[in-house]
C-alpha cells in the first residue's frame, strides 16, 4: 500500500484529542438530558450520542501508531455507522424542535404555584425545599426550616410519612391567618432518573371544609334519625291511642291521615340509617354470591309482609362477584318499592339477564309508572323545593349501585316500573 510520508505534530495530536473530548462531552451531556426529562426521544438522542463512537475508534489506532496499518486511517469506515444513527435520529422526528427545560421548568414551577403547601424531604425526614404555600400557610422560615427534621418544625412524625412501596395519608390541623385548618398530609416516594429513592413529596390538601361538613351531617344525622324517631314514635302513640278512643268519624279520618304521615317519615329515618349502615359504612368485600340464595330470604319475608302480593324471581343459576350486603340492600329496596307501589294486587317480576358488558338485574311491577321527578331528580343528582321526590329509598338504589361499580336506568309508563341494575363484567364469575 503506498501512502504519504507524514508525521503526527503536537498540534494535531491535541487538536483530535480537544474535538473527541467536546463530542464526549457533548454526548455525556444528551444522556443526561434524556435521562432526566424522561422517556420522550430517548431512542433518537441515545442514536445521536453513539454515533461518534465508530469514528473515534477509527481514529486512535492511526493517531497513536499501533495496529497491523498504523498509517491507514479507518475514520472513514467509521463514518458510515455515524451517518446511518444520525439519519435515524434527525429524520425519525422533530427531535431538536423540543426545548427539554421545558420539562424541567414545568416541575418547578408547578410546585411553586401551587396553591396548596408543598414540603420536599430527604431520606431521613430532613426538609430540603419547600414551595412558597408552604411557607405562608404553614409558617416555614427557610433559615431554620431547611435541613431541619420535619419533627422538629411541624409537629408531625416522620415514620408516619415514610412509606417507600406505597402512599401514606396523615391528617394535619393548623391555626394560620385566625382560622383552624386541616389537612391530608399525601406522602409520596421521591426517585431520581435511576429509580433510586431519594426522599419524599408531602402534599398538603385542604379538607377543612369537607371535614367539617362531614361533622355537621353526622350531628343532623344523628339528631334527625334519633331524636326525630323517638319523638315521632311518641307521638304515633298519641295519635293511635286517639284513634282507638274516638267514636267519631270526622275526628278519626284526620287521625289515621296523621298516622300515615308518622310512618312515612319514621321510614323515611329508617332509610337514612339503613343508607348511613350499608353505604357510609360499607368496605365493599367483594365475594362471589349467588342471585338466588340472595334473593331467597327477601322473597320470603316479603311475601310474608304481603300475603297478596305475587313475586316471579328468575335469577337461579346467576352468579356474580360483588359486595352481597350492599347488593342485598338495593334489591330489598326496589322490591319493596315494586311492591307498595305494583298495583291491585301488586305483582313483582325479578329477573337476571347476563350480556357482553354484564349482568342486567331487573326488578319491574305492574303499578301506575314512576313519576316524572322521580327520574329527573336521580338524573340531575339534587332535589329542589317545587320539584322533589318522594323518599330515600331510591337515592339508596342510586348510591348503592354507584358503589357497586355499577349503572343504573329507570323506565316507567302505565303499565308499569322497571329498575334495571348492570353490573359490569369484572365481577362476572
Amino acid at each position: 500500500m503506498a501512502t504519504v510520508s507524514y508525521s503526527i505534530e503536537p498540534i494535531l495530536f491535541f487538536g483530535v484529542l480537544g474535538a473527541g473530548l467536546v463530542v464526549g462531552t457533548a454526548s455525556l451531556m444528551l444522556f443526561e438530558t434524556v435521562f432526566n426529562y424522561g422517556p420522550l426521544y430517548r431512542k433518537e438522542a441515545a442514536a445521536v450520542a453513539l454515533s461518534p463512537i465508530p469514528p473515534i475508534i477509527g481514529m486512535f489506532p492511526w493517531l497513536f501508531g499501533f495496529g497491523p496499518a498504523p498509517d491507514f486511517n479507518t475514520v472513514a469506515i467509521g463514518l458510515l455507522p455515524h451517518v446511518i444513527l444520525d439519519t435515524y435520529a434527525f429524520r425519525r422526528s422533530a427531535m431538536f424542535d423540543f426545548y427539554p427545560a421545558t420539562n424541567r421548568t414545568a416541575e418547578r414551577s408547578t410546585i411553586a404555584d401551587l396553591d396548596s403547601p408543598v414540603i420536599i424531604l430527604e431520606e431521613t425526614g430532613r426538609i430540603v425545599d419547600y414551595n412558597e404555600a408552604a411557607q405562608r400557610v404553614l409558617g416555614l422560615d427557610s433559615e431554620a426550616s431547611i435541613t431541619q427534621p420535619i419533627e422538629s418544625v411541624l409537629e408531625i412524625e416522620f415514620e408516619s410519612l415514610n412509606e417507600v412501596d406505597a402512599d401514606s395519608e396523615v391528617e394535619y390541623t393548623v391555626r394560620s391567618e385566625g382560622q383552624r385548618l386541616v389537612f391530608l398530609i399525601r406522602s409520596s416516594p421521591l426517585r431520581d432518573s435511576g429509580g433510586r429513592h431519594v426522599g419524599y413529596t408531602l402534599l398538603f390538601q385542604d379538607i377543612t371544609e369537607a371535614v367539617e361538613r362531614e361533622e355537621r351531617l353526622a350531628v343532623l344525622n344523628r339528631v334527625l334519625r334519633h331524636n326525630l324517631r323517638n319523638d315521632l314514635s311518641v307521638v304515633d302513640a298519641f295519635v293511635e291511642s286517639a284513634h282507638r278512643q274516638s267514636d267519631s268519624e270526622d275526628v278519626r279520618q284526620p287521625l289515621e291521615r296523621s298516622r300515615a304521615k308518622i310512618q312515612t317519615l319514621l321510614n323515611t329515618g329508617e332509610t337514612a340509617r339503613q343508607i348511613e349502615q350499608t353505604i357510609g359504612n360499607s368496605v365493599n368485600t367483594r365475594t362471589e354470591v349467588s342471585l338466588g340464595d340472595l334473593l331467597a330470604p327477601s322473597i320470603e319475608r316479603y311475601e310474608s309482609a304481603y300475603p297478596e302480593a305475587t313475586i316471579h324471581s328468575n335469577v337461579d343459576g346467576t352468579v356474580v362477584e360483588t359486595d352481597s350486603n350492599l347488593l342485598s340492600a338495593v334489591l330489598d329496596e326496589l322490591i319493596e318499592n315494586a311492591l307498595v307501589h305494583g298495583g291491585e294486587p301488586p305483582e313483582v317480576w325479578v329477573s337476571a339477564t347476563k350480556n357482553k358488558d354484564g349482568v342486567d338485574l331487573s326488578v319491574s311491577d305492574a303499578g301506575d309508572g314512576i313519576s316524572a321527578y322521580e327520574i329527573e331528580s336521580l338524573e340531575h343528582g339534587e332535589e329542589s323545593s317545587l320539584n322533589h321526590g318522594s323518599g330515600l329509598g331510591l337515592w339508596l338504589v342510586k348510591w348503592g349501585v354507584r358503589q357497586l361499580g355499577g349503572e343504573l336506568s329507570v323506565d316507567g309508563d302505565e303499565d308499569g316500573t322497571t329498575v334495571t341494575i348492570v353490573l359490569p363484567q369484572t365481577q362476572l364469575e
